[in-house]
């Protein structure tokens, strides 16, 4: 199933984590170092939606790279036309030329007259029918790349969730509870079945690197993007 950008591109993160933040500060417990746990549970439940957005980030760059095959296959295609439509217009050219060369010394027949007008008509629909079929492809070509650039609010979208998480983490390891907070606070983190200790810190650091994972993937993304508005 594709990452649904939509889901996130109309929800903030604040209003993303307002239940989780409501529940875990009703109770005096809760309230405890309420800076550095919210800033704690942002950091990490943002920076999951970071991982997810960083996925799918790399998934659409790859579709971009197939973008670029497709568009090279179709310029291919024009260079095609336009080579038959040479190689055509030349034999065209010759038989011209050799008609008009009687035309000039008097030699020509009716029937040739007539072959001459055809052959004049057919060499000047030789380009106007290579210019029409390149006009086809080129709107071919135009249609991949809206496909490849009509990504502007998932780059918005990643980019501000990207920047909340990070700023989570900052604040976390920026605080000055946290280390009061570390020292009465126990956390463990359970990954593939295994559970280990924890902290606030690693949970900011992860979340930090999250983050930075996701602003290299929008701007690898952005790179390959930008062959397209060429």
């Amino acid at each position: 199933m594709s990452f649904d950008w939509a889901n996130y591109s109309n929800i903030t993160p604040e209003e993303y984590a307002a239940k989780a933040d409501k529940f875990r500060n009703k109770n005096i417990f809760g309230r405890i170092f309420a800076e550095v746990k919210d800033n704690y549970h942002h950091a990490t439940a943002w920076g999951n939606v970071c991982d997810q957005m960083a996925e799918a980030l790399e998934k659409e760059t790859q579709d971009q790279m197939q973008y670029v095959m497709e568009i090279e296959d179709l310029q291919q295609e024009i260079e095609k036309v336009y080579q038959d439509s040479e190689k055509e217009a030349g034999k065209l050219s010759e038989k011209i030329s050799t008609l008009q060369e009687k035309e000039n010394n008097g030699t020509i027949t009716e029937e040739e007259k007539q072959e001459l007008q055809t052959y004049l008509n057919s060499y000047m629909g030789v380009f106007e029918e290579a210019d029409t079929e390149a006009g086809k492809i080129n709107s071919n070509i135009k249609s991949v790349k809206s496909k490849a650039v009509d990504t502007e609010d998932k780059i918005a979208t990643a980019q501000e969730w990207g920047r909340k998480t990070k700023e989570a983490g900052e604040n976390v390891l920026n605080s000055e509870l946290l280390e009061a907070a570390e020292n009465s606070t126990k956390i463990t983190k359970t990954k593939d079945g295994v559970t280990t200790s924890w902290s606030f810190t690693q949970g900011a650091e992860q979340g930090i690197a999250q983050a930075e994972n996701l602003f290299d993937k929008v701007s690898e993304f952005q790179k390959n993007e930008n062959i397209f508005k060429k």
